[in-house]
């Protein structure tokens, strides 16, 4: 077993019986020989407790307790994870076949990283699609700036995350963006393993978070976002769990941010909000990198207004 790194993988779950057994299904048939597996249940009152019963045998460790949420129930399993490598699998999404395999193989031939990362695809109305997910640039500051986390398809090493601590429970949608900026501020981007094999199946059904609390995934994205720009500009000290000093250049992170944000408002007809984002972007220190997004914004813009 000692060829293949020890993996954990946490699933939170809540009330998805629907879905559960298929995201059990795509762990435990992966046959991975050095995984620890941590399903971590928030009290659900449908037939979920059921499904995990008949899989308790292959399963290192579960509980179905009342939490006070998501982040909480994942902040349960890293207690207990032993794994050199960690991630959480949500009870509605699922792993692509072999990907721990995969995963075990970057880990052997990139053992100095301390992230990796895969590929995701959709899964919509049972269907798969075609269109596929990636979260890294090779501009650190941008890739900061579009804030943008394949969170099921997303390891870390656990002593990365012993460092930058555990999950925001104030947080209910963007828990792992927030994860994911405080790695950023303290790491370089070559720290991170960038693989373009498909890892996780993120499915989209009409009960999800992602599609019934898209406005409050996006209101907390904001706040998100804001917190780290006060600490460090505004030197608002309330924000625990950030680093004192970064190497990031936060300015041409923020840029960046704005560029995003102007995008992704501008493709949902948000005018307003778009033309607010896209007034903060300085062109001249975004330009060379982002070149055709910036002229396609703008383009966007012009055509909107």
């Amino acid at each position: 077993m000692s060829q293949y790194p020890r993996i954990t993988l946490i699933t939170p779950s809540y009330n998805q019986g629907q879905y559960i057994e298929e995201t059990i299904q795509s762990v435990l048939n992966q046959n991975y020989p050095n995984l620890q597996y941590i399903i971590i249940d928030g009290g659900s009152t449908d037939n979920t407790v059921d499904i995990i019963k008949k899989y308790e045998d292959r399963i290192d460790y579960w509980v179905s307790e009342k939490d006070s949420g998501q982040s909480s129930a994942i902040n349960k399993g890293l207690k207990i994870a032993d794994g050199d490598i960690v991630n959480w699998l949500n009870s509605d999404d699922m792993l692509a076949e072999k990907s721990l395999f995969n995963l075990a193989n970057a880990v052997k031939q990139n053992p100095s990283a301390n992230i990796y990362t895969g590929q995701t695809t959709y899964l919509v109305h049972n269907e798969i699609s075609n269109s596929h997910s990636h979260t890294v640039f090779e501009n650190r500051a941008c890739t900061f700036g579009f804030g943008h986390i394949n969170q099921p398809s997303t390891y870390y090493r656990k002593q990365v995350i012993d460092k930058i601590g555990n999950l925001d429970e104030s947080l209910n949608y963007c828990m792992d963006l927030d994860w994911w900026l405080k790695y950023l501020l303290r790491y370089d981007i070559n720290t991170v393993v960038k693989i373009m094999d498909i890892w996780s199946i993120f499915r989209i059904h009409d009960d999800s978070k992602t599609h019934l609390s898209a406005k409050k995934f996006k209101e907390e994205k904001e706040k998100v976002y804001n917190r780290v720009f006060n600490f460090y500009f505004k030197k608002d000290s309330s924000t625990i769990g950030l680093p004192e000093e970064t190497t990031l250049d936060l300015k041409n992170a923020k840029n960046y941010y704005h560029l995003w944000q102007s995008d992704v408002s501008g493709l949902e007809k948000d005018k307003v909000q778009s033309l607010k984002h896209w007034l903060k972007v300085n062109p001249f220190k975004i330009i060379s990198s982002q070149r055709r997004r910036y002229f396609g914004v703008l383009k966007n813009l012009i055509l909107k207004w």
